[in-house]
């Protein structure tokens, strides 16, 4: 588990230029639901194959303040802060960014 080895530990920013992909990034969902067809209760990968959707999904803030993002969200994530599952922070830096 070197740093050398996973290089998306490295902050980005999601964007139109982003090189790095969401796929090591894990968002908690604001209450456990379960999909059927994977059985999973605690998070939601989010990559090109993602199987679940980021509807009830609840983004916190690095000031503490709670995103929802829906189904159609185009909510402000400028100052938004996500840790991935490796511990590594993500910085949502786009003006807006739309889900689903």
């Amino acid at each position: 588990e070197a740093s050398s080895d996973l290089p998306h530990l490295h902050t980005f920013g999601l964007d139109g230029n982003c090189d790095v992909r969401m796929q090591h990034l894990d968002i908690v969902q604001s209450y456990a639901t379960m999909d059927p067809r994977t059985n999973m209760t605690h998070a939601l990968c989010v990559s090109g194959d993602a199987k679940l959707s980021l509807k009830d999904c609840m983004i916190t803030n690095e000031c503490g303040l709670c995103v929802g993002v829906g189904q159609r969200a185009r909510v402000s994530l400028r100052e938004v802060v996500v840790s991935n599952s490796y511990g590594g922070v993500v910085f949502f830096d786009s003006a807006f960014m739309g889900f689903g």
